[in-house]
Order: C-alpha cells, then structure tokens, then sequence
C-alpha cells in the first residue's frame, strides 16, 4: 500500500514540471545544434521558448529541494525552513544534483548568448543535465553501468522531446516549407532508429534496477515500468507512420500529410507527458523490490 502526504504529492507534481522544463531547454539546444537550424524565425521562437523552460526548470530546481528538506523534516508545513536538514542533504547526492542543474542551466543560458564556444556550452549542459537526473534516486542505489545507460536514455528522450515544438512551429509557417521538409526528413530518420535504442535502454535499464525480468512482472515498480514502455512502442508506431506514410505524402505537396504531421506531433507531445507523469511517480512513490 501506497502511503501519500502532502510533501510526497507535492514532490511527484513539482518532479514532473522539472522533467517537463529540464527536458525541453536540453532538447530544444540539442535540436537548434544538431539540426543545424538556420532559419531566423525558428531560431528566436526556439531562444525564447528555451528561456522560458530554463526559468521553470530553475524555479522546479529550488522547489524540488525545498520540499526534500521539508518531506525529511516531516515537521508540518514549515518544515523546508529546516536549515541542518539542507545542509545534510546538500552534502549528498541530492545536493550534487542539485548543483548540477544550476551549473546546467547557466551552461545552457550562455550558450544562446555566446557566439565563439556556443556548441561547446551547449552540449556540456545538456550532458550536465542528464547526469544530475542520474546523480539521485533509484539509480544511486543500482549497478554502476546504469549511469552510463540511463544519461544516453535521457538525452536521447530530451532530443526528441525537444524537437517537437521546433517541428510543429516550422509546419505552421507556409514560406518556409523547404526549411520544414528538410528537418522533417532528418529528424524522421534519426528519430525511427532512436525510439528502438530508447526502447532497448529502457529494458536493459528495468533489468539493472529490478535484477531479473520477473520482478518486471511481479513488483509494483515493474508494472509501472511496463506502462511506460507501451507509451514508448506507441512513439515507434508514430515514428514509424511519420517516416513511410505522412513524410512522403507532404514531400509530393499533401496539405492533409501535413495536417497529419501535426496532429502526429501533437500525439507524440502527450504521449512524452504521460512518460513524464509516470516516471515522476515511479521514482517518488515506488520502491524497487527488496529481493532485487
């Protein structure tokens, strides 16, 4: 049985707006970069929107920990003022986590200011980012080869959850549909052959945390897992229509491909919140079997 509280809901929401924020401004640098974006409209609707998550992601940052040392404290409402209690926790790995997203999203600010080293902040807070989802929680307390995993597996759901809305903004602009198709031709190829990586690292990585595939089945923690892969097959069927069906139809000039392209990436969009949602609640409400 599940026990709730206020601090413990409170953690699963502002955990999820973290992913949320975090995922985008690290998918929307890592889009602008390996895309090659040149457009000037798609490249100020990207910076803006990119700052517009980091100030969340840097509020989520300081709420996250202030409801830590509040749901430790367990002493009413006022219990994140606890100050010996912050200072415990920023001695480990919680405090190193949070570290690494404020230096993450400074990196990730400057490189949008930056003209000479802009790829190299870039990268570096994405890859900053990544690690600090790694540097806490479940995957602190499994084998050493889930960092590795689990960073690839972020980064590479951040690349396309931050494609998305570059993606649905260019369709929607009408004298730019060669900028449109070329990204749209690109992104679908890398995407279709990143969902099966995505899928693959998911379950090496259910394997490491659980220790068999049977708990996969037979644990809370499992279950929750097997949720979130079936959004995951979902997004490779979508990949999959994107790449053979709707993509050539719209390369011939078919506005309903891409109405289709839209609405595909408006289902893409829900299907990663959803994810989010899941793996808010999965690593706050859920522990990992005790026979792992």
């Amino acid at each position: 049985m599940l026990a709730f509280d206020f601090w413990l809901i409170s953690l699963i929401f502002i955990k999820f707006a973290l992913y949320v924020s975090s995922f985008a401004n690290v998918g929307f640098v890592l889009f602008s970069n390996i895309m090659w974006v040149q457009n000037s409209k798609l490249l100020a609707w990207i910076s803006c929107w990119t700052f517009r998550s980091l100030l969340l992601s840097l509020t989520m940052t300081f709420l996250q920990f202030g409801f830590q040392v509040g749901q430790l404290a367990g002493s009413g409402f006022y219990g994140f003022l606890e100050f010996e209690i912050a200072l415990l926790l920023l001695k480990g790995s919680v405090g190193l986590a949070f570290f690494l997203k404020l230096l993450a999203v400074l990196l990730i600010f400057v490189s949008f200011h930056h003209l000479f080293f802009k790829k190299y902040f870039a990268f570096s807070g994405a890859f900053i980012m990544a690690l600090s989802f790694v540097a806490i929680g479940h995957a602190t307390h499994a084998a050493v080869l889930l960092v590795p995993v689990l960073g690839l597996h972020i980064l590479i759901v951040c690349f396309w959850f931050g494609a998305l809305g570059p993606l649905y903004y260019i369709l929607s602009q009408e004298d730019v549909r060669d900028e449109a198709l070329r990204l749209l031709e690109s992104f679908s190829e890398k995407a279709f052959y990143s969902v099966i990586v995505l899928l693959g690292l998911g379950i090496v990585a259910a394997f490491i945390l659980l220790g068999s595939f049977e708990a996969l089945f037979f644990s809370n923690y499992g279950l929750v897992i097997i949720g979130k892969i079936a959004f995951v097959i979902a997004l490779l069927l979508l990949a999959f229509l994107n790449k053979y069906r709707f993509l050539p139809e719209f390369k011939k000039g078919s506005e309903r491909a891409e109405i289709s392209l839209q609405k595909s990436i408006v289902l893409e969009s829900c299907l990663f919140i959803m994810i989010f949602a899941i793996v808010a609640f999965l690593t706050s409400a859920v522990n990992l079997p005790l026979n792992r």
